[in-house]
C-alpha cells in the first residue's frame, strides 16, 4: 500500500484520480499540457500547494500506476502475439 501521508485512504485515492483525469485533459488539449498551479486546483479532494512534498509524491504514485498499467498492457499484447505465432506455425507442422 502506498503512503498517504496521514489522510484518509479514500480522500487520497479520490486525489490521484481528479489530478489523472486533469493531466489526461490536459494532454489532450490544444496545449498539451498543465501547470502545477492548474493541477493542484483541479484536485478537490485534497488540498496541495505546487510546490509540496506531498504533491509531488501523489504524482509519482500516478506516474508509477501508469508504469505498471503499460508494461502489463506489453505483457498481454507480446503474450498474445507469440500465442498466434506459435498457432501459426503450427499449421505448417
Amino acid at each position: 500500500m502506498e503512503k498517504t501521508f496521514g489522510f484518509p485512504q479514500s480522500d487520497w485515492d479520490l486525489a490521484k484520480q481528479h489530478a489523472h483525469s486533469a493531466m489526461v485533459a490536459a494532454a489532450r488539449s490544444a496545449t498539451g499540457m498543465i501547470t502545477y498551479s492548474d493541477l493542484v486546483d483541479k484536485i478537490i479532494a485534497i488540498s496541495f500547494k505546487p510546490d509540496a512534498h506531498i504533491f509531488h509524491e501523489l504524482l509519482g504514485q500516478i506516474s508509477r500506476t501508469e508504469d505498471e498499467e503499460a508494461r502489463d498492457a506489453k505483457r498481454r499484447c507480446c503474450s498474445q502475439v507469440w500465442r498466434e505465432a506459435w498457432a501459426a506455425g503450427r499449421r505448417f507442422l
